[in-house]
């Protein structure tokens, strides 16, 4: 499992900012910790 898609959001404007603003929407899990993959030797 790629944990890139979860550190990448795509931002999208504020409808209705003056100024050009951008907001992203990141959910965050407390108490869970991602699985290291094994390296091989």
């Amino acid at each position: 499992m790629s944990q890139t898609p979860s550190v990448r959001k795509d931002f999208m404007p504020i409808p209705g900012s003056r100024v050009g603003e951008l907001a992203a929407k990141f959910d965050v899990v407390l108490r869970v910790t991602p699985v290291d993959e094994p390296k091989s030797n």
